[in-house]
């Protein structure tokens, strides 16, 4: 039974009072509070359990965390962990002519994913609240498993799918470097010297026997930590079938029942207990204590076939959950500040970055700078000495705590909003924070987020200016330079070991239609339908809809003022980048997160914070938008920045390959084509200055033009009121003209070669352009976008040459398409072509429709009906139906209209959208890769296009 060694604590709720820094000279700051509480215990079998009621949420998460992570691949074998947590998508948990986890968890969950660290391996799987006891157990399952039902060709092909994602991440020269930093500041033989995804020689040795000795070594309860999020109680969305009220402890008993006391018997002699095994404490190996390294400084220089040389600082630093760990958050975050400001005024770095690398007990933190042009090593050294002199000496005599206080309690509140950011938070506090107890007695046992807040109340600054004066100096450091060369490390050296492709056993189709209940959507009600729709007098139009009593406030202004609607191209992306707050404004000192973005159609400001300032963040939104302004100095570094980057052959390529997709698909003339920051040459983009990015602005970012949502916890009336008295007096425009309709047809394909350098791996697309009005048949498409990622699965699945080809279907005001594609591995680019346009050809001839119809068609209602678990969610769905001029009972009329979608609909639907002659087909690659995959697919020789040659 689920136990705790405490009880009173099992049902504790903690309400947490917060002091946060005040807008303004106020003589008593603010308080906020919230309701938070965690629920401990572990198993007679040693496995963790933490169950945190999140009031907000109408979303489950299940996570189950292991103690073990690429610090544990054995010499020689490193990628390990990262390939065994692969295996765990393996198991055929229903039977061994039945689908792999892999495949059943698209239709019980609306979201899944798991990593890999240095210390840690971490599944997630968030669901609908009906699905509760189906994801505890089937976490429970796999989590006993090991190598059970898993078969050496199974193991084969997905070792081929990691060793393309490998490829994909780190197989080319520049993610090679990551591996020479961890060489020069690791030992040989420390658990962190190598890179958690391995190499593709190391990855060739392991076997399937190397990877069921690591699930008997590690995947032990003692190292296991099962989470589980949500609201404190809820019902089940099928009214048909309708459960309990869900409480805390009931969760816990389904936990221990699932993962406690189940034992599996083998069916014969050579099959191993599956749980029996995990009576028995200890048998995993021990770790040796990972303890902080000291660096041996020194300067290496390396050739690497990249663009532009590069220049990497390396320090260590202490454990990050040791009496430490403050001062390297602190330092981390200021540094990192500091040192981007710092190299805009030197103008040495044309991208610079700070970071983290190795795990959490022995990290290093390391600066890279891509150096300008006609900069020397030591001119960068110098800037980098000098400007972590200046990051110590913000913390002398205590500046800027308070602030730096109230800011990093404000953003954990504001990041755990989220169900997923919150379990990975307890993740960590559960396998790192050992200065609580988890279920003990004495006074250490506190609520992880009580025991990090307290923390945060009782260091200075001291230590952190201590820790940057002792280790971020000269005589510390490791400098590595890169130096650009063309005769230099090519990437990541490909292994003689060669995969070749077997046929699969075959699987029920039709396990699904028997197995799972279809969802019944009659009763679903949407949040969105709650919110309030109105417009102030001078055109704008307002959306309200509070989420919770979660302390937070999030804000979105949304303009029909994407690149569509440029006069000349490059002009969308400027105003939305580079548009700065007034330089009185005190705004920025709430903490708040500031984002903005623009596409096609649209562009967007957003501001999140805590909600006492929503009144702050509205006007401070306002003011940017109204007064805010264009630095000349930041337009001129964008378009140094510009001019850099148009140079460089990956983005040549890539803004070649997108040219040629949107001609195809567009026409030459069309403003998707012709507009936008890839479609405009350096001269043009230099030309766009602050008095036309001004002008833009006063065009298009207007009352009449615009779109304010807000969501969030905060008092209706108050906010009516705010919005009125903020934006009210902003002045009515004429409404700005609509984007063009699409007028091209198709009536043969077109094939596309994108010649570039060659690389490890083939980027391949196959786009069909929509038939439907862009507003029309949402349903089908959405139905259909799912049926083609069925099939495109089958690359991974079945051949193992790419980490991972997905269906997409592009929705923009004039025009939808739907575009298939991703990376593949170079040698097997044929094969893997032939086989996407063969599962396509399959879906317009009916093979296996019946069955791929259902699934997909179940998949779009799991995710229709799936709850926003934050205010964040909340946003962006309201903010994309207002994109579309949608009604806010949209998701209830297309859930609707896709459960009612009938086999003869989608077959007549699929017949017109994926007509043939309506095929575009792009590949990028060197040309003698493209022309060989073109014979292998059985296709004619596709039109060349130079990547170098200006567009």
């Amino acid at each position: 039974m689920f136990r705790s060694s405490i009880s009173s604590r099992f049902v504790l709720f903690v309400s947490l009072s917060i002091i946060v820094f005040a807008l303004g000279c106020l003589a008593t700051a603010p308080k906020f509070s919230f309701k938070y509480g965690e629920h401990r215990a572990v198993l007679s079998n040693g496995i963790k359990v933490v169950v945190l009621p999140v009031n907000h949420s109408k979303t489950i998460e299940v996570d189950v965390r292991y103690d073990v992570g690429s610090a544990q691949d054995p010499k020689g074998k490193a990628g390990l962990a990262h390939l065994v947590e692969h295996m765990m998508f393996q198991h055929k948990l229903l039977g061994p002519k039945q689908p792999p986890t892999f495949d059943i968890l698209p239709d019980l969950a609306v979201f899944f994913n798991a990593y890999t660290n240095w210390d840690s391996t971490h599944y997630m799987v968030r669901a609908t609240p009906d699905n509760l006891d189906k994801v505890i157990n089937l976490e429970a399952s796999r989590f006993g498993f090991g190598c059970h039902t898993l078969t050496q060709e199974e193991f084969n092909r997905e070792r081929e799918v990691v060793r393309n994602e490998i490829r994909q991440r780190t197989g080319t020269a520049e993610g090679q470097i990551f591996q020479l930093l961890l060489s020069e500041a690791y030992p040989q033989g420390h658990p962190y010297r190598e890179m958690i995804g391995g190499n593709d020689k190391e990855l060739s040795n392991i076997t399937l026997k190397d990877v069921c000795e690591f699930f008997d070594n590690y995947y032990i309860p003692e190292r296991t930590t099962v989470i589980v999020a949500g609201p404190p109680s809820w019902k089940a969305i099928d009214s048909d079938k309708a459960i309990p009220l869900v409480t805390p402890k009931l969760i816990g008993q389904k936990v221990s029942s699932a993962f406690g006391q189940r034992t599996l018997k083998p069916k014969n002699k050579t099959e191993r207990y599956i749980y029996g095994r995990y009576n028995k404490k200890g048998r995993g190996p021990q770790d040796s204590p990972i303890v902080p390294i000291t660096l041996v400084p020194h300067e290496v220089t390396k050739a690497f076939d990249v663009e532009q040389s590069m220049l990497h600082v390396i320090w260590p630093v202490p454990d990050q959950y040791g009496k430490h760990g403050n001062a390297v958050n602190g330092m981390i975050g200021s540094v990192a500040t500091l040192f981007e400001q710092f190299s805009d005024d030197w103008e040495l770095c044309d991208d610079i970055s700070v970071g983290l690398l190795g795990g959490v007990h022995a990290g290093i933190f390391s600066l890279s700078c891509t150096m300008s042009d006609n900069v020397t090593k030591d001119e960068v050294l110098s800037f980098v000495w000098k400007s972590a002199d200046g990051a110590s000496r913000l913390f002398r005599e205590g500046k800027l705590l308070k602030e730096q206080r109230s800011r990093q309690k404000q953003q954990i509140v504001l990041d755990i909003e989220r169900i997923g950011n919150r379990t990975q938070y307890i993740g960590d506090q559960v396998q790192f924070n050992k200065n609580i107890s988890f279920t003990g007695d004495s006074n250490q046992f506190k609520e992880y987020m009580l025991s990090e807040f307290e923390k945060i109340d009782t260091y200075d600054g001291t230590p952190i200016k201590n820790f940057i004066d002792n280790n971020l100096h000269k005589d510390n450091a490791i400098v590595v330079l890169i130096q650009a060369n063309k005769q230099g490390v090519k990437g990541d050296k490909r292994a003689s070991l060669v995969f070749k492709t077997k046929s699969h056993d075959k699987t029920s189709k039709n396990f699904l239609l028997k197995s799972i209940h279809p969802l019944a959507v009659k009763e679903y009600r949407s949040p969105l339908t709650k919110a309030s729709r109105y417009t102030l007098e001078n055109g704008m139009q307002v959306i309200l809809l509070p989420f919770s009593d979660w302390p937070v406030a999030n804000i979105s202004l949304l303009f029909n003022a994407g690149t569509a609607y440029e006069e000349t191209a490059g002009l969308a992306g400027l105003a939305n980048n580079y548009l700065r707050l007034p330089s009185d404004s005190q705004i920025a000192v709430l903490g708040a997160h500031w984002s903005s973005g623009y596409n096609t159609d649209h562009a967007w400001f957003g501001v999140k914070g805590i909600n006492l300032y929503t009144q702050a963040m509205l006007k401070g939104l306002e003011r940017k938008i109204y007064a805010g302004d264009y630095p000349q100095k930041v337009l001129e570094r964008v378009h140094q920045q510009r001019d850099k980057t148009s140079k460089s052959n990956k983005f040549k390529s890539q803004v070649r390959m997108e040219r040629v997709l949107h001609q195809a698909l567009y026409g030459k003339n069309h403003p998707y084509t012709t507009k936008g920051n890839d479609a405009i040459t350096t001269k043009q983009y230099q030309s766009l200055g602050k008095d036309a990015t001004n002008a833009f602005r006063t065009q298009f970012y207007t009352a009449t033009n615009a779109t304010l949502v807000v969501s969030g916890s905060f008092d209706e009336n108050t906010i009516r009121n705010d919005i009125e008295s903020i934006f009210g007096d902003w002045k009515t425009t004429a409404p700005v003209a609509g984007i063009p309709k699409v007028a091209i047809k198709r009536t043969r394909p077109s094939y596309y070669g994108v010649v570039a350098k060659k690389q490890p791996q083939m980027t391949i697309s196959i786009a069909y352009p929509s038939t439907s009005k862009a507003k029309d048949n949402n349903a089908e498409q959405l139905i259909l976008r799912e049926m083609l990622n069925l099939r495109m699965a089958d690359i991974r699945t079945r051949l193992g040459s790419t980490y991972g080809i997905y269906a997409s279907l592009s929705q923009r005001v004039a025009a939808n398409h739907y575009r298939m594609g991703g990376n593949v591995d170079i040698r097997r680019a044929g094969e893997s072509l032939a086989a996407m346009r063969k599962g396509i050809a399959d879906l317009r001839r009916g093979k296996n429709l019946t069955s791929d119809f259902v699934k997909a068609r179940q998949r779009v209602l799991q995710r229709l009906l799936k709850q926003p678990e934050s205010s964040g969610e909340i946003v962006a769905q309201i903010t994309n139906i207002a994109a579309f001029d949608q009604a806010l009972n949209y998701q209830e009329t297309l859930l609707q209209t896709v459960n009612a979608t009938s086999v003869a609909q989608i077959k007549a639907f699929i017949i017109k959208e994926l007509n043939p002659r309506r095929e575009i087909i792009a590949v990028l690659a060197d040309k003698k890769t493209i022309a060989k995959t073109f014979v292998t697919a059985k296709l004619p020789s596709p039109t060349y296009v130079d990547s170098t040659a200006t567009h």
